[in-house]
């Protein structure tokens, strides 16, 4: 399992049945990971957010306006890919810096009320 201050960081919704970790082999170099698999951040403007650019809203009222209408946070995309065993607690805490995690988990909260994972618009995200 991954460290247990890591786990408390990834909200129950998100966590998957089994914990993934690389072990490595010739393949990957030892490190656990062949290729790579992105994190995303989709930001789609739509009237509402055309709108609040027109009026010269701040970065703030414009990120909260995306994430109410459906946008999924890059934190949410690499929880999503954490579940789905697509990669590592590890492997997302050493690539999101602590700060956006963070900052992140406090909008995952607030948006989405008690987090579900989010119902993917396309299997390119």
């Amino acid at each position: 399992e991954p460290d247990p201050q890591d786990i408390e960081l990834i909200p129950e919704a998100y966590r998957p049945q089994k914990w993934l970790k690389g072990r490595g082999c010739m393949l990957c170099k030892s490190l656990g990971y062949v290729g790579q698999t992105g994190v995303y951040e989709l930001f789609l403007i739509d009237d509402q957010i055309e709108e609040l650019i027109n009026r010269d809203a701040t970065v703030i009222e414009i990120r909260n306006k995306a994430i109410e209408c459906g946008m999924d946070s890059i934190l949410e995309d690499a929880f999503m890919k954490i579940k789905n065993n697509i990669t590592s607690v590890e492997e997302v805490f050493s690539t999101l810096t602590y700060r956006q995690i963070l900052s992140q988990l406090g909008e995952l909260k607030l948006s989405k009320g008690s987090p579900q994972p989010a119902q993917r618009r396309s299997a390119a995200s």
